[in-house]
C-alpha cells in the first residue's frame, strides 16, 4: 500500500494504526465511510470482517485525490429523496442550504439561509470606510460561518449557531420542528450570550448511532460532550488527556478516531478509542 505502512495492536480498547506523515486529514463522507488523506491520494478507513467478528481497523480502499474530490465535494449530505449542498456568499459569512430532488426536476431548490451578522457586519464597515479587506484578508479575520447539516435516519438536522437553533426536516426538505440550542454559549456579566472560547466549533455525529457529539479545547486538552439535540446542551463523554492537540477527530459506532503524533519522528498514528 503505497505512502502507508501499518502496525496495529490493541490496548485497552484503543487500536493504533501507523500512517505515513503525507496523510494529514481525516473525511468522513455522506454516506458515513471515513478516510484518511494526504496531497495526492485517499484511503478509506475501515474493518475486515471474519466468521461475523469484527477485526482490527485498517485501511480498504484507494483512490486519487482529484477522482475522490469530484464524487464528495459539493455534498453536504444526502437522504433517499433528495441531494443536499450549501454554497457560501459575503466572504463566508452566508451560507445558503438548497437541494436537488432525485427523482424530480433536478433544479436546485433553496430551504434555508444562514447569516453570521457579526461577521457580515464587520466586513460591510470594513469595505465601507476602505480598510482594504480583500477576500483573502477578509478571511483572516473572519472565518466561515460554521451552520453543519447531517442526515440520519433519513431525516435532516441543521445546527444553526447564527440562530441559536436546531432545525429538522424530513427526507423530503419540509420543516418537521426546532429546538434551542444553547451549549455554545454562556451569559456575560453584560448579561448578553456570548460564544464560549473554548468550543471548538464542530459537531460531530455516528452515523451509526445517530448521535451528536462536541467538543471544546483547553491547553490542548480535547473534552468531547454528547449533544442533547431537544434541550441544545451537552454533557461530556470523554477527556483525551493522554493526547494533547489531537486532529481530525471523528467519531463512528461509539468510537472515536483521530491522529496524534506521539513521538519526536515525524510520523503520525491513527487511533481508535471506545468512548461509549
Amino acid at each position: 500500500m503505497r505512502k502507508a505502512f501499518i502496525l496495529s495492536r490493541n490496548v485497552a480498547e484503543t487500536t493504533e494504526l501507523k500512517i505515513s506523515p503525507a496523510y494529514y486529514n481525516i473525511f468522513k463522507d455522506v454516506f458515513g465511510e471515513m478516510h484518511i488523506i494526504s496531497n495526492d491520494d485517499v484511503w478509506q478507513i475501515g474493518h475486515k470482517t471474519f466468521m461475523g467478528k469484527m477485526l482490527d481497523m485498517e485501511l480498504l480502499y484507494h483512490y486519487p485525490l482529484m477522482e475522490f474530490y469530484s464524487a464528495f465535494s459539493n455534498i453536504a449530505c444526502a437522504t433517499d429523496s433528495v441531494i443536499v449542498g450549501g454554497r457560501y456568499f459575503y466572504y463566508d459569512q452566508e451560507i445558503f442550504y438548497y437541494y436537488f430532488n432525485i427523482d424530480g426536476d433536478r433544479q436546485p431548490h433553496e430551504f434555508h439561509h444562514c447569516v453570521n451578522e457579526e461577521g457580515r457586519d464587520y466586513i460591510y464597515f470594513a469595505i465601507k470606510y476602505k480598510w482594504g479587506l480583500p477576500r483573502r484578508s477578509g478571511n483572516l479575520f473572519c472565518k466561515p460561518t460554521y451552520d453543519p447539516i447531517f442526515t440520519y435516519d433519513n431525516n435532516l438536522y441543521l445546527f444553526s449557531f447564527d440562530e441559536d437553533k436546531t432545525f429538522i426536516y424530513n427526507n423530503v426538505c419540509e420543516f418537521v420542528c426546532e429546538y434551542p440550542l444553547t451549549f455554545h454559549k454562556y451569559r456575560h456579566w453584560s448579561g448578553e450570550m456570548q460564544v464560549i472560547k473554548k468550543w471548538g466549533k464542530k459537531v460531530i455525529m455516528d452515523a451509526a448511532t445517530g448521535k451528536f457529539y462536541t467538543i471544546f479545547i483547553d491547553d490542548g486538552i480535547t473534552t468531547l460532550k454528547k449533544i442533547n439535540i431537544e434541550n441544545g446542551t451537552a454533557e461530556t463523554v470523554a477527556v483525551f488527556g493522554g493526547f494533547p492537540f489531537i486532529e481530525n477527530l471523528r467519531i463512528y459506532n461509539g468510537k472515536a478516531y483521530f491522529l496524534y503524533a506521539n513521538d519526536v519522528s515525524r510520523n503520525k498514528r491513527l487511533y481508535e478509542v471506545v468512548i461509549e
